[in-house]
């Protein structure tokens, strides 16, 4: 399974990116799913608490994209790239960052970095 990894700053249109992508892909056949930020899903829950997990949230993205690649997904489209975990982790351990790689390097990755486009600034779900 091909993992299509988007990075970028907050509200530079990753997850808008990754829609249209994972549109397109869908469009011409291709087995595709959208894998979203999971923090962003627990914050318009209000489970604040939560998100401030950050091995928990790494834990659900794995466990994630290690179902759709058991269930044969060709690709797997990401606004929140496995390695972003090691940013958004307030407390910095060099053992969860070796095993956020360690994880990552396990998919078929492809990286996009997304530069700023000013006209559009969206910022929601995650502060």
């Amino acid at each position: 399974m091909k993992v299509l990894n988007f990075y970028g700053g907050a509200g530079i249109g990753k997850s808008t990116i990754a829609a249209d992508i994972f549109s397109k892909l869908k469009r011409k056949g291709h087995k595709t799913e959208l894998v979203g930020e999971y923090a962003k899903w627990l914050w318009y829950q209000n489970a604040t608490d939560i998100v401030q997990d950050q091995l928990y949230l790494f834990a659900e993205q794995v466990h994630r994209l290690k179902t759709l690649e058991r269930y044969g997904v060709e690709y797997a489209v990401c606004d929140s790239p496995l390695p972003l975990n090691i940013i958004y982790n307030n407390t910095p351990d060099e053992l969860f960052d070796q095993l956020v790689m360690h994880e990552h390097a396990k998919f078929d990755n492809v990286e996009y970095l997304l530069h700023r486009n000013d006209e559009f600034i969206s910022i929601d779900g995650r502060k």
